[in-house]
């Protein structure tokens, strides 16, 4: 299980490398760096996109290459750091409009299943829960592991009308936010 604490926005799945050489630990147990990892997010493109970074977060991610069938990702991350590095911004990512972080402090992802596809891009089922509500989604990765090491770098696009986040028309902030990360890892020993 990889249990971290996590400076940056990593939280979506994107991985569409993987080598595992002959010599390669094939850990299920992975231990996160937290000062080399990210967890990201953006609505939106171009001059007028919203980003930030939702600041801290813990996972536990256990994870074989060759045993799928056992692999599980859960990420908690407290929504008190989310951050867009713009004062007005922060102030209304609190509030009841969008994360509502006083009453729903953290957002939860369960996966409920890992596959591999054929090339060599992971797939994350699993949900959501923000703001009180639990949606499908999926996170796509891609894996390098090296020796002990591992990098995953992946990617989930969620619609926020879906978890009541924001303005309902997406007239001033587009609907759909791609979430982004990067994990770095040392296979548990």
């Amino acid at each position: 299980m990889l249990t971290r604490s996590l400076s940056g926005l990593a939280f979506a799945a994107g991985f569409s490398l993987f080598v595992l050489p002959a010599n390669s630990v094939q850990a299920s147990e992975w231990l996160v760096d937290t000062g080399s990892s990210s967890l990201t997010f953006a609505a939106g493109a171009g001059a007028n996109a919203i980003t930030g970074s939702l600041g801290q977060f813990d996972a536990t991610i256990s994870l074989d290459p060759e045993a799928l069938a056992d692999a599980t990702i859960t990420v908690v991350i407290p929504l008190a750091d989310a951050t867009t590095g713009r004062d007005d911004n922060d102030k209304a990512l609190h509030s009841a409009e969008w994360f509502q972080t006083s009453d729903f402090p953290e957002a939860v992802y369960k996966s409920t299943a890992i596959t591999r596809g054929a090339g060599g891009r992971y797939l994350a089922e699993g949900t959501l829960t923000l703001k009180g509500a639990t949606v499908p989604t999926d996170l796509s990765f891609d894996l390098v592991i090296n020796e002990d090491k591992a990098n995953a770098v992946g990617t989930a696009t969620v619609n926020r009308k879906a978890f009541n986040v924001g303005f309902p028309d997406g007239s001033l902030v587009p609907l759909d936010v791609t979430i982004s990360f990067t994990l770095n890892a040392t296979a548990s020993k």
